[in-house]
């Protein structure tokens, strides 16, 4: 019978260390973590996250807070200048989806990343999917740098017209309000008629050409920043 060869080995994580050893010998070998883990029962989570998934995700995070570096952005409305790591964006499609997830994600997010890195020098950065009440993905995405909100908002609706979804959003608003300004009246109680008239008013000078597609907002005054992203990574967790 072959020896077995016991190596030491060591994992690192941003928070702490975990230390095992690795047991090799014959045609085969194992590290004593191994005896623990189990084969999930079903990869099918009904666009939940796992408790594996969750895992990885603050995992993740932990990372990302320890390699993002701290910077400053000056708030024009408030006059004040923060001192932030990270950024939360939010990119949607603008009509409704006709294309798969995945292929959704190679053609539109895989772009936006690529261009994330060269544009505005991303380097560290964490995405996830998720399916809004309408049936449509949408990505969050949290990343190092600060980005101009009208150069978030031009750069996503030029990627995701690649696949035809701000022409289609065009093509429904200018038929939605053919005969003017058409109040939603379901929405009054969360977007007010000014806000509408507004939102009607900038659509029309810019041809229905630049929909309110992203989101992007510095992270700042948040005491418990691990947990917080955490919770907003892996709010669909599973129990």
């Amino acid at each position: 019978m072959s020896a077995i060869n016991v190596i030491p080995k060591v994992a690192i994580h941003p928070q702490y260390l975990v230390l095992y050893n690795e047991f090799q010998g014959g045609s085969s070998y194992y590290s004593n973590n191994d005896l623990k883990r189990k084969m999930p029962v079903s990869s099918d989570h009904r666009g939940k996250i796992s408790k594996a998934a969750a895992g990885k995700i603050k995992k993740g995070i932990d990372w990302l807070l320890v390699l993002a570096q701290n910077k400053k952005v000056f708030n024009i409305k408030k006059g004040k200048e923060y001192k932030f790591k990270l950024a939360f964006i939010t990119l949607t499609l603008s009509a409704l989806q006709r294309h798969s997830d995945n292929t959704i994600k190679h053609k539109c997010l895989n772009q936006f990343l690529i261009e994330a890195k060269k544009k505005w020098k991303v380097n560290h950065y964490l995405w996830r999917a998720e399916s809004q009440q309408n049936g449509c993905i949408h990505f969050h995405v949290i990343v190092d740098k600060f980005i101009p909100w009208s150069e978030l908002r031009d750069t996503w609706n030029r990627i995701q017209n690649k696949l035809g979804y701000v022409d289609r959003y065009r093509i429904e608003m200018k038929k939605f309000h053919a005969g003017g300004l058409r109040v939603r009246k379901d929405l009054l109680s969360k977007w007010a008629y000014k806000s509408q008239l507004r939102a009607y008013r900038t659509g029309s000078k810019q041809d229905w050409n630049s929909p309110n597609s992203t989101d992007v907002h510095s992270v700042v005054l948040i005491h418990n920043l691990p947990a917080y992203l955490a919770k907003y990574c892996t709010k669909n967790q599973e129990g």
